[in-house]
């Protein structure tokens, strides 16, 4: 058995820590830290386990959430760019009226041109 050092204490007497030596386990020295390391590993390994849980958990709250803005956000999106879409052709138009007769006709030709990708778009 090996002990390092016992220091008595208080009303110890030689007897009692004779027989107090005596109760502690026979582990050799290797034994008891390898012991104690097995078991701080399984404490640091339950601890992992409960990080990875916790961040699985965050990930499916964050799809849910994510497919929710998609909804919900995304439709708002689309037709805030058809309106913008609208407001552009309408203000073309007036600028064209403003000019002259003819420049509504080539502007309605340009508008159709210009536009006609972004209607696509938007479309599908």
């Amino acid at each position: 058995m090996y002990v390092k050092s016992l220091r008595v204490t208080g009303s110890m007497t030689q007897n009692n820590m004779l027989q107090t030596i005596s109760d502690l386990p026979s582990l050799e020295p290797d034994t008891v830290e390898e012991a104690f390391l097995r078991e701080r590993i399984d404490t640091l390994r339950g601890e992992i386990a409960t990080l990875v849980a916790e961040l699985e958990g965050l990930r499916t709250t964050l799809s849910a959430f994510e497919a929710r803005y998609d909804s919900s956000i995304g439709v708002l999106i689309v037709e805030l760019d058809r309106i913008e879409l609208e407001l552009a052709v309408c203000r073309r138009r007036i600028s064209a009226l403003r000019e002259s007769a003819e420049a509504w006709e080539v502007a309605e030709v340009e508008i159709e041109r210009e536009f006609a990708g972004e209607r696509t778009r938007i479309s599908d």
